[in-house]
């Protein structure tokens, strides 16, 4: 009995690893058509500084980057506001009028992709995109996935033949989400851009085409991937694929949502997808920048510095920048338990790293043995047990070799420790696919044991 009880108390039970709980991890995201960068120096230059400054967002995507010499210059732009990264997107095409998008980050970019409608169609002669798609991965930090955050410069003006190629934009531009969802099912999107669109001027839903309209440009060349009928929604075509438009006004003035004041609308937007909250959202206009969220609260959001003056907004653009905080959502796409921001497999429920193992028992048996049991966890494939010296810690051994089969929940121990001493036990789950192993447990303060 005093041998049992020795056993029994030896058993070190571990605290559960949250690994669905909610990730804490938001960024601030603007979109910004600057209709051109100036000339190092100018007053447009430096007004567009100070906005970028202003504003502080953590991933500026900006539209209207003109011609290379501009291109040669985004880093210096990310410079002199701040921003340690930044990537510029290619032209393709013929359609493009030399215009560039441009991303500018305070976090790590680990890599940035410009799509062309012949990558995106498959189809070598496509050649149905104005200005490239363009896409930053941005790194948050520790084990979270990338946020993936894209921009869009859509085709501009009324008639048939510009409402037919922005919406073949709009499609495109799914099939870039498309694209990054399938490589990375557990990152958070956030679409940018200048859509040439005022959603207040909708519903859509027309016209639709059955053959492309007259009026196109000589070069412009569908890819043979679009079937007809193509219907003229843009809006509906993104909530379709799972993009949420985001709302935002001017600084306490929940009436006015104006980004292009020349034309009175409302055409830079912000989308996000699933993995993507919205705490607060604006359209950062240096008029109404007092510093202060005047009453009634709201439509305001803290900025970084002193409130800059008057006109400066217009000195900067003819767009005015539009941007919002955005935290990372706990969602779990495959129902393995793990949240997509750290699941390596977030739509595959047997693949991922498995939580720790919290319920490990001891229970004698008629023969002196004793067997360990605990409940199984998601995507482990088997489980290693580990038996160390009481007292001694990274003393331990695997014991797999004594397991018949450790795919299952249970090991039984046939040896007996000397009299006077005691053993300690561990088991974690492991994942032979993509998660590998899972925690041994946890000490005290919360960290991960590193043994063995």
């Amino acid at each position: 009995m005093s041998m049992l009880r020795r056993r029994i108390g030896i058993v070190l039970l571990l605290s559960v690893l949250a690994m669905g709980g909610g990730v804490c991890d938001e960024n601030r995201i603007s979109t910004y058509n600057v209709e051109r960068l100036g000339i190092t120096g100018s007053t447009e230059w430096n007004a567009l500084v100070d906005v970028l400054i202003r504003v502080d967002a953590d991933v500026a995507m900006i539209q209207e980057v003109n011609g290379a010499d501009e291109r040669d210059r985004v880093p210096d732009l990310a410079d002199a506001a701040g921003y340690p990264y930044s990537a510029t997107s290619s032209i393709s095409g013929t359609m493009s009028g030399n215009l560039r998008t441009a991303c500018l980050s305070r976090l790590p970019i680990l890599r940035y992709e410009s799509w062309s409608s012949v990558e995106l169609s498959g189809d070598p002669n496509a050649n149905d995109i104005g200005r490239d798609i363009f896409a930053c991965w941005v790194d948050p930090g520790g084990d979270l996935s990338p946020w993936v955050v894209l921009t869009v410069h859509l085709k501009a003006s009324p008639g048939d033949p510009n409402l037919f190629r922005r919406q073949i934009e709009v499609q495109r531009t799914v099939q870039a989400i498309e694209v990054i969802r399938s490589s990375d099912p557990g990152s958070p999107i956030v679409l940018a851009g200048d859509f040439n669109e005022d959603p207040g001027r909708g519903p859509f839903g027309s016209p639709t085409w059955n053959a492309p309209p007259p009026g196109l440009p000589a070069s412009y060349r569908l890819g043979n991937d679009i079937t007809f009928p193509v219907t003229y929604d843009p809006f509906v075509t993104l909530a379709d694929a799972g993009m949420t438009l985001r709302d935002a006004a001017h600084e306490d003035d929940p009436a006015t949502v104006i980004t292009h004041p020349a034309t009175n609308r409302r055409i830079d937007l912000l989308f996000t997808d699933m993995h993507v909250g919205l705490d607060g959202s604006e359209v950062y206009d240096s008029c109404k920048d007092d510093g202060v969220d005047s009453p009634p609260p709201g439509n305001w959001l803290p900025k970084a510095g002193a409130p800059l003056p008057c006109g400066r907004s217009t000195d900067a653009a003819d767009h005015l920048d539009v941007f919002g905080d955005m935290p990372r959502l706990a969602v779990d796409q495959d129902g393995d338990l793990i949240d997509d921001s750290i699941d390596c497999a977030a739509l595959d429920p047997s693949a991922g790293t498995p939580p720790e193992i919290e319920d490990l028992r001891a229970t004698p048996l008629p023969n002196q043995e004793t067997r360990f049991s605990w409940g199984s966890v998601p995507t482990a494939d088997r489980y290693d047990t580990v038996r160390g010296d009481l007292g001694q810690w990274n003393s331990g051994v695997c014991v797999n070799d004594s397991d018949p089969d450790t795919s299952d929940t249970i090991y039984d121990e046939i040896m007996i420790p000397a009299v006077g001493t005691g053993w300690y036990y561990l088991v974690r789950a492991v994942d032979d696919g993509c998660g590998g192993p899972g925690p041994w447990g946890t000490t005290t303060t919360g960290t991960f044991c590193a043994f063995p």
